[in-house]
Parts: C-alpha cells; sequence; structure tokens
C-alpha cells in the first residue's frame, strides 16, 4: 500500500527510499550517503564506505531494486553525476513522523501499528530493517547473507530485529516485487522495454530480415574448409568392371 500510494499523498523520491531500506536492510544514515557512485549499473553490486560500524561491505542488489534503481536513476540523475544523491530531497532528519504520515496518508490504518504502549512504540523509519530482516528469515537466507547488508555483527543482535515470520509462513505473506509495485517505475521500465523491443530483431519485435547464410548449422563452416559439403572433393565415378574367370 505505501508504494502504490499516490505521488500526491506520498513522493515518489520517499517510496522509492523506504523501497530501497525495506528490501536491502541499510540504516537510514547509511541510505542518506548513498551516491551514484555507491551502484555498479553493470552488475547490481552496492558498496558502502562510510558507515556506523566503519566496516567497508558490498553485496549483490535484489534484482527488483536493481530494476527500480536504475528506472530511477534517469528521472532523477540523467547526467549520471557520480556525485549525485542517490535519494535527493529525502528530509532524513525528519524521517520517523514522515514515515507515520506517509504510512497514513497510503491507507494503512491498522489502530494497532500505531497505538503506544509501555513494551510497544510507534512505527519508526529504523523498523524498515526489521522488516528486511523478517522477510529474509521468511525466505530462509543465511546469517551471512543477512549481515551482509546489514552489517550486524553478533547474532543476538539480529534476533532483536526479527517479527513474526511464523505469521507470515502460516498466512502466505510474501513482498510484492518493489519495480513492480511503484507504479511510475513499473510505468517507466514498460516504456524502455517497449522502446528497446524494435530494434532487438525478430521474435516479438518484427520479422527476423537477417540474410541465411547457411552457416547457421555448422558454425565452424566458415573456419574449416573440409567441413562444408560443397567444397569436399568429387570422387570419379566407378567404372563397370567385369571379371572374367
Amino acid at each position: 500500500m505505501l508504494l502504490r500510494a499516490d505521488g500526491e499523498a506520498v513522493p515518489l523520491v520517499y517510496r522509492v527510499a523506504y523501497a530501497f531500506l525495506h528490501r536491502e536492510g541499510d540504516r537510514e544514515g547509511e541510505a542518506r550517503l548513498a551516491t551514484d557512485a555507491c551502484v555498479n549499473w553493470t552488475n547490481g553490486v552496492f558498496s558502502l564506505g562510510e558507515n556506523k560500524t566503519d566496516r567497508p561491505r558490498g553485496w549483490v542488489l535484489d534484482p527488483g531494486v536493481f530494476r527500480m534503481l536504475k528506472a530511477w536513476r534517469e528521472m532523477a540523475n540523467p547526467e549520471h553525476r557520480p556525485d549525485a544523491p542517490l535519494f535527493p530531497d529525502v528530509k532524513w532528519d525528519k524521517l520517523a513522523p514522515t514515515y507515520r504520515d506517509h504510512c497514513r496518508a497510503a491507507g494503512v490504518d491498522r489502530a494497532r501499528l500505531f497505538e503506544k504502549k509501555s513494551n510497544k512504540a510507534s512505527p519508526r523509519a529504523h523498523d524498515t530493517r526489521a522488516f528486511f530482516i523478517t522477510a529474509a528469515r521468511y525466505a530462509d537466507r543465511d546469517v551471512l547473507w543477512i549481515t551482509d547488508r546489514t552489517g550486524h555483527t553478533s547474532l543476538p543482535m539480529l534476533r532483536t530485529y526479527e517479527r513474526d515470520v511464523r505469521r507470515w509462513r502460516e498466512l502466505g505473506e510474501a513482498p510484492v516485487p518493489v519495480d513492480e509495485a511503484i507504479p511510475e517505475i513499473a510505468a517507466a521500465i514498460a516504456a524502455t522495454n517497449a522502446a528497446a523491443a524494435p530494434r532487438s530483431g525478430g521474435g516479438e519485435g518484427g520479422p527476423n530480415t537477417r540474410k541465411c547464410t547457411g552457416r547457421e548449422s555448422n558454425p565452424y563452416a566458415s573456419r574449416r574448409r573440409n567441413l562444408n559439403p560443397l567444397r569436399l572433393p568429387v570422387s570419379p565415378p566407378v567404372r563397370d568392371v567385369r571379371i572374367a574367370w
């Protein structure tokens, strides 16, 4: 609901940032410092140099997150400046109350989420890490896979973030791919794919006009003359030889 919210209720840059935090497990301070140069735009590796633990780390982004970030990059940083913030215009110092306001604006109206008790606090932006860890445990990711992304150094600390994994499994709940959940991102990806389709040649994009050379069935024909049946020497005809006994 949050990712599909109307752009006036929840600006696109916030939904992209929330999707990144939910699916990759970064701290909000790390996302604040993330720039275009943090992403390898060829293989989808995300690298962090400066972070809370001062231990540089890197990992391969979720495929849906990588597709989302590539589409978002063309919107927010079409010049591809390496120093450009990955999530510009996000007010990070007020992210917690903004996160709650955006949840309400998106139609999340479960009173239990927002009630305050002695053993329970209202949703915080930092809870996105709990969502990530819970989703990772739901998907049976191992501890090392999770800590590569979160930067946790101990299992007890990691366990404090885990929430209702068993309930997720019992209800069959699972996170939606973010590149499909955000309407503007999904539309941008569809437009890019449609524009690239006619140039692909063949298939559904149009008829294949490539000339047939006869070498498709034998890729070595152009390199080895003896494999081309048209170049094989022709044997002389066999004469009818009758043997007299």
